[in-house]
C-alpha cells in the first residue's frame, strides 16, 4: 500500500463533491481529481494501516462501512476510530446495514437499509452521510432511485472502469477498479496510467464475470468468489 501511495503522489488524489447538483446536473462537476480512493466494509486495517499513511501523504479517501459490523465484529473499526478519520478529512459513507446484496432485497428491506445505515452514520459521526457503495456491487435500477430518494449524492458500484464522464454515469453507480492483495506494483502503475491494453483485457474479464453472475445468481457467484479468494 505504501508503494502504491508513492505512485499516486504523481497524481491529484481527492474526493468528489457531495452536492445535490450532482444527481440532477452531473456535468456541473468541474476539475475532478485524477484518482479517487475508496475502501469497503470498515475493516480495522482501514484505521490501523490505511488512515496513518493517507494522512502522511495528504490523500483523502472514502470509507464505506457496514454499520452492523462497526464495534460489533472482531477486526472491524469502532465508532471512535471512524470519528477520528472523519474529523481528519476522510469521508465515511454507507455500505448498508448487513452487507446483504441490495439487488436481492425486496423493496421495503432495501429502503430500510438505505435509511437506517445513513441515520446511524449521521448520529454517530455528527455529519451528513451522502455517499454509499453497494455491497458486492449488486444493485438494480430501483435501488439507484431508492438511494437517491434517501438522500445519497454519490453512489458507487463495482463496475470495472474509470469514472470517465460523470455525466454519462449518472444513470448507474460510479465505476471503480479493485486493487487486490495480488495486484503487483506493475499492474497498479498500468491502472493509474490508463494503460489501454490492460483495460481492454480487464473489460473482457469483467464482462465474463457479469454473464456468470446472471447465469448462477448473486449468492452462488459470491460463494465461488470467496472460494477463489481464499485459494490465492
Amino acid at each position: 500500500f505504501k508503494q502504491q501511495l508513492k505512485v499516486l503522489s504523481a497524481y491529484r488524489c481527492g474526493v468528489l463533491p457531495e452536492s445535490s447538483e450532482l444527481a440532477s446536473q452531473p456535468a456541473a462537476v468541474t476539475n475532478p481529481p485524477d484518482i479517487v480512493i475508496t475502501f469497503d466494509d470498515g475493516h480495522a486495517s482501514n484505521y490501523d494501516i490505511a488512515w496513518p499513511l493517507l494522512r502522511e501523504y495528504g490523500f483523502p479517501a472514502y470509507f464505506f462501512v457496514t454499520t452492523d459490523f462497526i464495534a460489533q465484529r472482531d477486526h472491524f473499526c469502532d465508532w471512535d476510530q471512524l470519528r477520528e478519520m472523519a474529523e481528519g478529512g476522510m469521508i465515511i459513507g454507507s455500505h448498508g446495514i448487513t452487507h446483504q446484496f441490495f439487488a436481492d432485497m425486496d423493496q421495503s428491506d432495501a429502503v430500510h437499509e438505505f435509511s437506517q445505515s445513513q441515520q446511524r452514520l449521521q448520529e454517530q459521526l455528527q455529519r451528513p452521510a451522502l455517499s454509499i457503495s453497494f455491497p458486492g456491487g449488486r444493485y438494480s435500477i430501483e435501488n439507484l432511485e431508492q438511494a437517491r430518494t434517501a438522500g445519497y449524492r454519490l453512489i458507487f458500484g463495482s463496475g470495472f472502469g474509470t469514472l470517465g464522464s460523470i455525466e454519462k454515469q449518472a444513470r448507474r453507480a460510479l465505476n471503480r477498479i479493485p486493487i487486490r492483495s495480488g495486484t503487483s506494483i506493475e499492474q497498479f502503475e498500468k491502472i493509474v496510467s490508463g494503460d489501454k491494453r490492460y483495460y481492454a483485457i480487464q473489460h473482457v474479464k469483467a464482462s465474463s464475470k457479469a454473464v456468470l453472475k446472471k447465469i448462477i445468481g448473486n449468492d452462488r457467484y459470491h460463494v465461488l468468489y470467496k472460494f477463489a479468494a481464499d485459494r490465492r
